[in-house]
């Protein structure tokens, strides 16, 4: 996490960074059931040749919306994420 130091450099003022978390839980409205779906195929969709076979077929279980046991389907589903927000001023 290297960016502040970037964008220095790249003559921006006052670089800043500021982590927002934020959360769902059950029930989801449909554009934040869309949303984690892709986030899920995303972030671990081409993991198959960096997990074991049956950790594989565990995220297929819980991730894949097709699956009886989807996570997502959960009445008491939870979830947080991070995200960051990195700015500066840009000299007139």
């Amino acid at each position: 996490m290297r960016l502040l130091g970037w964008l220095g450099k790249a003559g921006l003022q006052t670089p800043e960074a500021q982590t927002f978390v934020g959360n769902v839980c059950a029930p989801l409205r449909d554009e934040i059931r869309s949303a984690l779906t892709a986030l899920f195929d995303m972030r671990w969709g081409e993991a198959e040749s960096e997990v074991s076979p049956k950790d594989w077929k565990l995220y297929q279980r819980l991730c894949q919306p097709g699956s009886k046991d989807f996570i997502l389907n959960l009445p008491d589903y939870y979830a947080f994420f991070t995200y960051s927000l990195f700015r500066g001023k840009v000299e007139k």
